[in-house]
């Protein structure tokens, strides 16, 4: 085999393997709806018929999960907030959109915090939400409690 057939199947291994684990990638691979019927990876949950979706995040990858799964989803999100390091301004409707900081937590960061608790605290026991949580979480929703600053 010639050095240029290595470098181009190499190149096409290494492609395949970084779109395999993007957030949208693994999303749309692992989440689907079927009339009521929601499969997260190998877990079945079944919705009720008029039964809304709530979905929150955090993460640098929050964003790019939340996208893909509004599109699985879509009629049955009601609400919910994501957090992220970076907005691209598309809109992500019912979904709020909030600029954390990261690496080092700012206002933003508090922010982006006290929205999710919002958020969350007004779900009732019979809410379904799901959760989308990514690395970088730590700085992009921080609340720290008094008298720490």
């Amino acid at each position: 085999m010639k050095t240029d057939q290595r470098r181009t199947i190499a190149r096409s291994i290494f492609t395949s393997a970084v779109k395999s684990v993007q957030p949208d990638s693994l999303i749309s691979n692992t989440v689907t709806l079927e009339g009521d019927m929601l499969r997260i990876s190998d877990t079945i949950l079944t919705l009720r018929p008029d039964q809304k979706v709530y979905v929150f995040g955090s993460g640098k990858a929050s964003l790019g999960m939340a996208k893909s799964l509004l599109t699985i989803l879509e009629e049955r999100v009601a609400d919910g907030v994501i957090v992220s390091n970076h907005l691209t301004g598309e809109d992500l409707a019912p979904l709020k959109t909030v600029l954390g900081s990261h690496p080092v937590p700012d206002e933003k960061s508090i922010t982006g915090a006290e929205l999710l608790i919002d958020g969350l605290s007004r779900l009732d026991s019979d809410d379904f939400f799901i959760y989308l949580l990514s690395g970088g979480s730590s700085a992009l929703i921080e609340k720290p409690v008094n008298p720490i600053t």
